[in-house]
């Protein structure tokens, strides 16, 4: 079972579509995640739970790959990511719903660990992860509503 880890709610000045297809675009992803470097898709699947991307973070200033997936996947609604890493599982739920002039977006962060090594290091990848991506959504509102022009 997952646990969450945190849930925000942004509204953002955009159409729901526009700011559908920018998430759903991994590449644009080091565009308000600050140590995110690179994240692109690694098949040419269309777009569906099970469609993959290799994803390149900062950490403590060392780059770390990882497999990310589609897991949950709404056109124009919602779209969810999963990693696995040493242990520790992490979902990002991405929520749309349209609203006056533009979209409130939520995101629900869930974690989960699995192993005897994972049950201590869980702490630190935990108040990690929070650290890091509780502010993704104003990020992305940010980036979003200063672009002239989105990339999909």
């Amino acid at each position: 079972m997952m646990n969450k880890l945190f849930s925000k709610q942004e509204k953002i000045n955009r159409s729901e579509s526009e700011i559908f297809n920018f998430l759903c675009n991994p590449s644009n992803f080091p565009f308000f995640l600050h140590e995110v470097k690179s994240a692109n898709w690694v098949n040419d699947s269309q777009l569906q739970v099970g469609k993959k991307y290799e994803e390149t973070r900062l950490i403590l200033g060392i780059p770390v790959k990882a497999i990310v997936e589609i897991s949950q996947f709404v056109p124009d609604k919602t779209v969810a990511y999963l990693s696995k890493a040493s242990g520790v599982t992490g979902e990002y739920v991405y929520n749309l719903s349209p609203s006056f002039e533009g979209c409130f977006v939520s995101l629900d962060a869930y974690v989960k660990t699995e192993g005897f090594l994972a049950k201590f290091i869980a702490p630190f990848f935990v108040m990690s992860m929070k650290k890091r991506d509780e502010h993704q959504l104003t990020y992305l509102k940010e980036y979003i509503e200063k672009s002239q022009s989105l990339f999909f």
